[in-house]
């Protein structure tokens, strides 16, 4: 398998523009993972996969799995400068942004900007 995008931010970016208006505003994007993942990593996968990401989970597809291994930057440690955040367990980038996400309420497009930010 090979990544559609060169960049995690860029697949997080083509999963938005994929989403209809109404997923835009709905927080969990109406997507079923395999996996608890946040709202921008369902949207890297509608755009990894190139809106097939219904049919792959009915083929039994681990999406977010596929993520992991397609953006092995998602594994990579990262210290986040949150007075809530514990560096010290190892959080790695997914964490990050599932964090930025549910503590600071960060949006798909800001995620997108500091994935941007950070060579994602």
């Amino acid at each position: 398998m090979v990544p559609r995008f060169h960049r995690l931010s860029s697949a997080i970016a083509e999963g938005i523009r994929l989403m209809s208006d109404s997923e835009r505003v709905v927080p969990d994007s109406g997507f079923r993972m395999a996996a608890v993942c946040g709202k921008s990593l369902s949207a890297a996968c509608l755009g990894q996969f190139d809106g097939n990401t219904e049919r792959l989970l009915r083929d039994g597809v681990d999406l977010v799995g596929s993520l992991r291994v397609l953006y092995p930057a998602l594994a990579t440690p990262v210290v986040h400068g949150c007075s809530r955040w514990r560096p010290s367990e190892g959080q790695t980038l997914e964490d990050n942004i599932v964090h930025l996400e549910d503590c600071h309420g960060f949006s798909r497009d800001q995620i997108v900007a500091w994935l941007r930010e950070r060579g994602y």
